[in-house]
């Protein structure tokens, strides 16, 4: 049995571009992977309704896939986290970088005959247009392609001003949305790439089996408990490796010198790497027409 949100004519195979030609990919690893996704945000609610604060699904997952101790995990999920106050400079690059990418692509779909446009959330009239672009002002930008079946219709675009990134922030946005891609763009060092979820699919299903195995332990306050640098921010009263004097502290972190003089620079990158982030999205978009295709036939 095929997932309900598998349109009946992809009962066999989807076809996927790729630049050694048309593969076509069985639906046994999608197929695994959305059995997963659904099992693993049942749990993330489960836990998000047994937590007396107000928090998401995502912020669930955001702790159950960033931390090794299942005691820290619980006891963050309890509210118990340190914040971190971050530097206006990097939210106005962001914000910028966000909103010039917009900007550009637009422009550049509309050049190549593809009706868009932009929202703060996905309209129910979305099918009226060959892609639109959702800005919720949280989250990746998301590029919504109605014409394309789930679970393959949306590509993600999220932007990095700084010199950090996420693998788990990646994965998360990867399973908790209906992406088949996300593209990462990097102003600092002016560049892009693109994580294809097709590519990704064995990665996917085996992170996805040891967050859901973690999450219930978590759930059922069942703790393998990992001492460790996490130590220094729990405040866990009945755990002897508590260490949370010599760090819990909130911390309010400001723009080093260093990074304020590169300032210059991230500004000038920020058109080279849109257009580069736009790139692998067209080209995206080209493999994404071939699959609403094939499926179709």
């Amino acid at each position: 049995m095929l997932p309900t949100c598998v349109p009946p004519s992809a009962r066999a195979s989807y076809r996927f571009g790729s630049k050694a030609g048309d593969d076509v990919v069985s639906m046994t690893g999608w197929n695994e992977l959305l059995s997963l996704k659904q099992e693993y945000v049942m749990l993330l609610e489960g836990i998000r309704q047994r937590i007396q604060r107000p928090i998401s699904v995502a912020g669930v997952a955001r702790i159950i896939g960033s931390t090794t101790c299942d005691g820290y995990a619980w006891h963050i999920l309890q509210g118990d986290e340190p914040k971190r106050n971050f530097d206006d400079h990097w939210r106005s690059l962001h914000e910028e970088v966000s909103r010039r990418f917009i900007e550009v692509a637009v422009q550049r779909l509309c050049c190549e005959g593809r009706t868009v446009q932009v929202y703060s959330e996905l309209p129910t009239t979305a099918g009226r247009f060959d892609v639109v672009i959702v800005d919720s002002g949280y989250g990746p930008l998301t590029l919504h392609l109605p014409s394309t079946p789930p679970p393959f219709h949306d590509i993600l675009v999220e932007f990095k001003v700084g010199k950090s990134w996420s693998l788990e922030q990646i994965e998360r946005y990867l399973t908790l949305n209906d992406a088949r891609a996300l593209v990462l763009i990097r102003l600092i060092t002016s560049d892009a790439v693109k994580f294809r979820t097709e590519n990704m699919l064995s990665f996917l299903v085996e992170s996805l089996k040891a967050k859901i195995v973690k999450g219930k332990r978590v759930v059922d306050e069942q703790f393998i408990l990992v001492p460790g640098l996490e130590c220094r921010t729990c405040g866990r009263d009945q755990c002897h490796s508590n260490n949370q004097s010599r760090g819990k502290q909130n911390q309010t972190v400001l723009l080093s010198h260093e990074d304020f003089q590169m300032t210059p620079t991230v500004v000038g990158n920020m058109y080279g790497c849109i257009n580069r982030g736009l790139d692998l999205v067209m080209e995206e978009l080209s493999w994404a027409k071939k699959t609403s295709k094939s499926s179709g036939s």
